[in-house]
């Protein structure tokens, strides 16, 4: 005959069990507008993912993690070369290890690069 002390001994073993595998949620996201796009990095949670989503959308706390991530990358940084010009992207990144994704990092933000027109008519004359 099993008696309650026994039943939650063995729920609270499993859970310490699943959770000892799960990568932490990167920390402090940034994000900085350059002359190719938006640069996003981030520094790793404990333990560290093998992989990592980014996720990005263009209203603050909207990203949908129920849906397949902006971009996956193995490294602590990735640049977003997509964009409208003066739009502002809100991005956040999770960890991935052993298939489990972590919580999501904060958010960043910034605006994707207005780069200028070339000049139109260019002339020349001799002096």
């Amino acid at each position: 005959m099993r008696t309650w002390k026994s039943v939650v001994s063995v729920i609270l073993l499993v859970s310490v069990l699943s959770l000892s595998g799960l990568a932490q949620a990167p920390k402090a996201a940034q994000s900085v507008t350059g002359d190719h796009g938006i640069n996003i990095t981030w520094t790793e949670g404990s333990p560290a993912g093998t992989s990592y989503n980014v996720w990005k959308s263009t209203t603050s706390g909207a990203e949908k993690y129920d849906s397949p991530p902006y971009a996956t990358c193995p490294s602590l940084g990735y640049l977003d070369q997509t964009g409208t010009p003066g739009t502002v992207y809100y991005y956040t990144v999770t960890a991935v290890l052993n298939g489990v994704q972590s919580e999501p990092s904060g958010e960043a933000s910034a605006a994707f690069p207005i780069i200028p027109g070339a000049p139109k008519t260019v002339t020349a004359t001799a002096q």
